[in-house]
């Protein structure tokens, strides 16, 4: 798709020589900033699923009490990382293991982080029952934050941002979805890439919210 070669391409987050990234991780909350080190080139092979590659920090307190590394781990089949904070404990995942999904799948709240492609999204997850429980016997309520990078190589702030929020539910997908966009592109030799965002967006978003559900599935996968 055009939109994929615009936004993002072939941009990487390669090692602890880049610059602060801003980014949204809340509706209604400042930019934040966050810090990558360490992390495998997005072309180099040998890495296998939820690898540890890398770490990356947030600049400054952040309102969930965690100030320590977040751990980044490669997707299975995929250039995307990602990491996980359990915010009930305010403790990020250092390693994946049986017990370590086990605990994130019995919180009320946890955040996942999906980094690469040219993005960074912060999604919130919560169920008063438990993340898994909540998923199999009702509904997870999910606020989404995406960050799309124009060209990373270019500029770290000429991006477009959704925030966005969905039901997940195992049996029928996800519902409810709602979304709202912010742009902080400023280049007038970006606006073909914000004509064709805006043209993708609910296939984009919707494709989201299916992604953020199918994540589930592995924190879940005891259970079902």
């Amino acid at each position: 798709m055009l939109l994929a070669v615009y936004l993002g391409g072939c941009a990487t987050f390669t090692n602890e020589e880049l610059s602060w990234i801003k980014y949204y991780d809340k509706k209604d909350e400042p930019l934040k900033e966050m810090r990558f080190m360490k992390l495998v080139r997005f072309n180099e092979k040998g890495t296998t699923p939820f690898e540890q590659v890398g770490s990356f920090y947030i600049k400054g307190n952040n309102s969930f009490g965690y100030n320590d590394k977040i751990t980044l781990f490669r997707y299975s089949k995929t250039a995307a990382t990602f990491g996980l904070v359990n915010l009930d404990s305010h403790k990020p995942v250092e390693v994946i293991t049986g017990d370590s999904l086990e605990e994130l799948g019995k919180a009320k709240k946890i955040r996942f982080y999906d980094i690469g492609r040219g993005m960074i999204e912060v999604a919130d997850y919560q169920s008063s029952k438990g993340i898994c429980k909540g998923f199999t016997q009702s509904s997870v309520k999910v606020d989404f934050v995406t960050n799309y990078y124009v060209d990373m190589n270019q500029s770290q702030e000429e991006f477009i941002t959704t925030f966005s929020s969905a039901d997940l539910m195992l049996k029928t997908g996800s519902h409810n979805v709602q979304t709202t966009v912010v742009d902080s592109i400023k280049s007038a030799k970006f606006n073909k890439v914000k004509n064709e965002f805006q043209k993708n967006l609910d296939t984009m978003v919707k494709n989201d919210a299916q992604k953020l559900g199918r994540f589930l599935l592995t924190i879940c996968h005891s259970e079902l």
